[in-house]
């Protein structure tokens, strides 16, 4: 990726004192993404690399719990609303109601009414059961107020169900959501903190935060995820037969983790003083090329031959104009290990933490012995 050819260039020019700026300032002046309007946000191609990364995990980890992944439509016949729960007052109100030849449609704003549909149509036999989906997709709300962390009128979504024989089962699905919720704090190095109401088997997840609209115990928090038994006061649609062969209704289990909001808290729980230390699985690159003048781009281009790295995970700083020294702090602001500085034939390796080469990037004992002839290459001491 070349910073030269991106939108928006003063997105990528950084306060001179980061730590003074909140996460979400950082976020809303930063090259993660541009709001179209209020509450409309259009990713940009690092926020994009990075949201997709942790889009992509979640759903392949879910996997590995035995959800299923499903496409989801985003375009909702409206009268699938009757299978699901009764909306509580002013909830109805935010669905986004299409309108003329599409009238009979709504955006997806809640997926259970469409999920029951889909297992009304699809469940046959006990023999199914237990049944476990997952996805990811845009939801739509038409939210009055749209000035909170990252809350947007259109936002990303992942959503799971699971549907059992019997009620007991409920309670061993809510506890495989939060397993499975916990597993994801722990690959992503965020805290987060739970509260459970075995009464009505809700479970809801918190990330601590002082600017978050909700509370955990008296402190301001985010919530991040919530997990639940639905259709507690209405029989779900689902019907199958059960070994006697007797039409028996299903019990299901609903899921919903915000995207965009576990977006924030992975940057905000990675801060460091130079910006953000991103966990590896995720970050959007490994090295980052700097030319220091202009005319060393082409040696740039030449280098990138002989980097065992995909080209994805490189980034070339080649803006105009910008000081070399913020170029070098924007590398160490996205959390890019390491970073190659060039001029002529000579290249200076730098890291962002410490004196030594990382293992798991530019070696320069692995570089052919033809790179040697051609660059000058010198490791760049701290000390």
């Amino acid at each position: 990726m070349r910073l030269s050819k991106q939108l928006f260039l003063e997105k990528y020019r950084l306060p001179k004192l980061l730590q003074q700026h909140s996460t979400i300032s950082l976020l809303n002046s930063g090259p993660f993404y541009q709001m179209v309007e209020k509450g409309i946000p259009l990713f940009l191609p690092i926020g994009n690399k990075l949201l997709t990364a942790i889009e992509h995990l979640c759903i392949k980890e879910a996997e590995n719990f035995d959800f299923n992944h499903i496409d989801m439509t985003q375009v909702v016949p409206t009268d699938f609303l009757s299978l699901g729960e009764i909306f509580h007052e002013g909830f109805l109100d935010q669905f986004v109601f299409l309108k003329g030849k599409m009238d009979r449609y709504h955006l997806l704003s809640t997926p259970e009414p469409l999920l029951l549909n889909f297992l009304k149509e699809g469940l046959k036999s006990y023999r199914q059961l237990p049944i476990k989906m997952m996805f990811s997709a845009k939801f739509y709300r038409q939210l009055s107020q749209v000035q909170g962390i990252l809350k947007s009128r259109e936002f990303r979504m992942l959503a799971g169900a699971s549907l059992n024989e019997c009620s007991s089962k409920n309670e061993s699905a809510i506890e495989l959501f939060h397993q499975y919720t916990l597993h994801l704090a722990k690959i992503f190095l965020i805290p987060l903190s739970c509260s459970y109401n075995p009464k009505i088997k809700f479970r809801e997840y918190f990330y601590l935060h002082p600017e978050g609209e909700e509370t955990f115990n008296n402190t301001p928090a985010m919530s991040l995820a919530m997990t639940y038994e639905y259709g507690q006061e209405k029989k779900v649609v689902a019907r199958y037969c059960n070994h006697t062969n007797r039409n028996m209704n299903a019990q299901f289990v609903t899921y919903g983790l915000g995207l965009q909001r576990l977006f924030f808290i992975i940057l905000d729980s990675s801060r460091d003083s130079k910006g953000f230390r991103l966990p590896k699985i995720i970050r959007p690159f490994d090295i980052t090329i700097i030319p220091q003048h202009d005319e060393d781009l082409p040696t740039c281009i030449e280098f990138l031959e002989y980097l065992q790295i995909p080209q994805d995970r490189i980034l070339i700083d080649d803006r105009n104009k910008i000081p070399l020294i913020e170029k070098e702090r924007f590398s160490d602001y996205m959390g890019i290990p390491q970073r190659l500085l060039i001029h002529k034939r000579d290249i200076i390796v730098k890291n962002r933490d410490d004196n030594s080469l990382l293992n798991e990037l530019f070696q320069s004992l692995d570089m052919p012995s033809e790179c040697y002839q051609k660059f000058n290459i010198k490791k760049f001491s701290h000390v």
